[in-house]
């Protein structure tokens, strides 16, 4: 890699914080119930795996970082009429935004 890998896990944390606004976040995975409601939207960046993809002989072998970004939201449905998806959607539409304006080339993957 041409970077250290912890300075690009840190650049990419520091975008998804920045580009959603979300105040509580962590770089571990943390399971629902150890998130208070308070502490929603809450943001983790999950390091999964790497891949190395190599070119041919005298070339560079490209690393490919899988990373997951995992937000869990909180809503009073019943008190507020709210659903998740409503505080959701716009925090995945920041995440989307930020990661094109960066040329960085990923996949979202969003449960059926």
């Amino acid at each position: 890699m041409n970077k250290p890998r912890e300075t690009v896990y840190v650049a990419l944390f520091t975008l998804l914080q920045g580009a959603t606004g979300i105040q509580n976040t962590s770089r571990k995975f943390l399971p629902w119930d150890a998130v208070a409601t308070e502490q929603c939207p809450f943001l983790m960046q999950v390091e999964s795996t790497e891949t190395a993809e190599v070119n041919g002989r005298g070339i560079p072998i490209k690393w490919l970082l899988h990373v997951e970004a995992v937000v869990y939201v909180a809503t009073s449905g019943d008190v507020d009429g709210q659903v998740p998806t409503q505080i959701m959607n716009p925090l995945i539409d920041a995440i989307e935004a930020a990661m094109a304006r960066t040329r960085v080339i990923w996949q979202l993957i969003r449960p059926l």
